[in-house]
């Protein structure tokens, strides 16, 4: 587990709330994903996947305490969208009513979509929102925590052995690249055969014109 995860298990189990923000395929519904199995496992949880603040409440049953909610994108997808946030601000009082009564809820969003969002959040009524401890950015990943999740997805992939022993000397490489993110581990290209060559060969002719590169400003 991550310290990204471990950090979002902490906010629910002290607060009933987290916001997992990062960029694009930066493992933000794989993180929500794991709270929700934790949760049902935990707690026995119930688990509802919503596809907005309004549908959220809907599910919501105040007779029932162990419920777990998990809205994706919630203040859009690829871009802010203002009905989404007006949305949130709507049912406020519902979402404490919730987390007071034992609910769960996690939610997800671009780092850059809700840095807009922020502005139109009513955080003055609901301020986990903006606490640091259940705003949680699940990009901040150690070098250890980038190097198992190659390793990890490398182990139970299906790469032939000889792809998997001409990649070894790349894969330090890419979990220390600046611009790593955990997708790229679970991309078709690294768990299926017939397409893990083309990585190979883009890994090779990559760094190859970066040492190239090196060597020019070295003379």
């Amino acid at each position: 587990m991550t310290e990204s995860y471990r950090l979002a298990a902490r906010a629910l189990d002290a607060h009933g709330f987290v916001l997992l923000i990062g960029e694009p395929a930066a493992g933000k519904t794989t993180v929500a994903s794991l709270l929700a199995m934790a949760s049902a496992d935990k707690w026995g949880a119930r688990v509802v996947k919503a596809p907005s603040a309004k549908e959220m409440v809907a599910h919501w049953n105040p007779n029932e305490s162990s419920q777990f909610f998990w809205v994706d994108d919630a203040f859009g997808v690829t871009q802010h969208e203002s009905n989404l946030v007006s949305g949130w601000n709507r049912v406020l009082p519902e979402i404490r009513a919730m987390i007071n009564r034992g609910s769960k809820i996690v939610m997800t969003s671009r780092d850059y979509i809700y840095k807009q969002a922020r502005q139109k959040l009513k955080e003055s009524a609901f301020p986990l929102f903006q606490e640091s401890q259940t705003v949680v950015n699940v990009h901040d990943l150690t070098a250890d925590e980038r190097a198992q999740i190659l390793y990890n997805h490398i182990k139970l992939g299906q790469q032939p052995q000889e792809f998997r022993e001409r990649i070894k000397e790349f894969l330090e490489e890419v979990a220390n690249h600046p611009r790593f993110i955990p997708e790229i581990a679970s991309t078709p290209r690294m768990s299926t055969s017939p397409s893990a060559w083309p990585l190979l060969e883009f890994c090779r002719r990559t760094f190859a014109r970066r040492s190239c590169h090196s060597q020019r400003i070295a003379l």
